[in-house]
């Protein structure tokens, strides 16, 4: 069975812009999988990943100490 390397990294990079980390990771992972010679575009975009879930983690803690000290 072939599988569209292009397809999961595409859909991977689109995981990541709409906040799906988890699933964002899992396509990257499947890229490697089938095709270890992109190793170096994947990790560039699994840092993405990890610095964009980690901006959304920051933005989540300041709504929520604004949220409960006004309370």
């Amino acid at each position: 069975m072939l599988e569209n390397v292009k397809g999961y990294f595409r859909r991977g990079k689109c995981q990541t812009a709409i906040g799906n980390f988890d699933e964002a990771k899992a396509d990257f992972a499947k890229v490697l999988k089938i095709s270890p010679g992109m190793k170096k575009e994947v990790e560039k975009e699994l840092e993405d990943v990890v610095m964009k879930e980690k901006e959304k983690n920051r933005e989540d803690q300041e709504k929520f100490k604004k949220l409960f000290s006004a309370a």
